[in-house]
């Protein structure tokens, strides 16, 4: 009987022995028995200021300087709907192949170059747009201001 016993426990004991070990590696990295039912937020990215955007449009783009690689950008607002440029930012080669004729014209004009892809939010592209807005109504109001 003491002999029967004997197995029992220590079959008990490896038993859970093996199961504790188990749960530890079911666990994730970094976490531990008080956080793991805790769920953390998504993290947001942060918004990035429309002059540091505005940066990579410089590269092709001018606010009242005349064209470059493509057009300029001084009163871009009144000539294009937002929704447009909202589009436009983001994929100038879905406006394109969606057929809209101001941008195939703008294509044309500009040798075939598409606009590249920019990973923008569309808050973040208002913004940008709302910038060369406000930077084109500054040259107009004082031209040697750019």
């Amino acid at each position: 009987m003491k002999n029967c016993l004997k197995k029992i426990f220590s079959v008990l004991f490896i038993f859970f022995w093996i199961g504790s070990f188990a749960f530890v590696l079911m666990a994730k990295p970094g976490e531990n028995k008080d956080t793991a039912s805790v769920q953390q937020p998504p993290v947001k990215p942060i918004p990035l200021a429309p002059q540091d955007m505005f940066t990579s449009c410089a590269r092709c783009h001018s606010i009242g300087k005349g064209k470059l690689i493509g057009p300029d950008l001084l009163d871009i607002a009144e000539r294009h709907s937002e929704k447009w440029l909202v589009n436009f930012i983001h994929s100038s080669d879905s406006v394109i192949r969606s057929g809209d004729t101001s941008a195939i014209r703008l294509y044309r004009a500009y040798d075939s170059l598409p606009m590249p892809y920019h990973d923008f939010s569309y808050e973040e592209t208002k913004s940008l747009i709302e910038f060369i807005r406000t930077e084109g109504n500054k040259l107009k109001a004082d031209p040697d201001f750019l």
